[in-house]
């Protein structure tokens, strides 16, 4: 039986090989998708066998390593509002990269109140041209005269937030 393009036969039996592509650095997942099955049960059999099944950390940092986060091996991935984040292991390690283009272009880091405005409102295009420093309310400011429609203020966490 297959749900979700997965083999959910009632008993997996165990390959050989799955121990060694874990040891040699492929994630349960990586494992399950090459053999068509869910990971719980590699994970399991795994475990069976003798094999320590990494942390959360340890798989995090080995997909560091690997330059496998975010699945392009370029150095960065998109966070969850879109923008370019850096994927190499460092003092960048999960930074914006808009934040690190415009740090080197100054030759300073931005200070906690400074924010980089993308001029063309492209969160992806971080030519220098197109980056700008600005104190965080004055960026809040721009964008709500730019779209009145979308006013926004801090709550008392500090986020910006949507006011209707």
């Amino acid at each position: 039986m297959s749900i979700w393009g997965f083999n959910m036969s009632k008993e997996i039996p165990y390959d050989d090989n799955w121990g060694k592509m874990y040891i040699g650095g492929f994630s349960v997942k990586d494992i399950a998708l090459k053999y068509n099955i869910s990971d719980e049960p590699i994970r399991l059999k795994l475990k069976k066998h003798g094999i320590k099944i990494r942390t959360k950390k340890e798989a995090s940092d080995l997909a560091v390593k690997n330059g496998k986060i975010g699945g392009n091996g370029l150095g960065y991935f998109l966070d969850g509002n879109g923008y370019e984040m850096c994927s190499r292991v460092g003092n960048n390690y999960r930074k914006q990269i808009h934040r690190i283009i415009i740090e080197k272009h100054i030759g300073r880091e931005l200070y906690n109140d400074e924010v980089v405005h993308h001029i063309n409102g492209n969160k992806r295009n971080n030519h220098v041209g197109n980056l700008q420093v600005m104190k965080r309310g004055d960026h809040i400011a721009l964008h709500n005269k730019l779209n009145p429609r979308r006013i926004t203020k801090r709550n008392k966490f500090g986020q910006i937030v949507m006011v209707e």
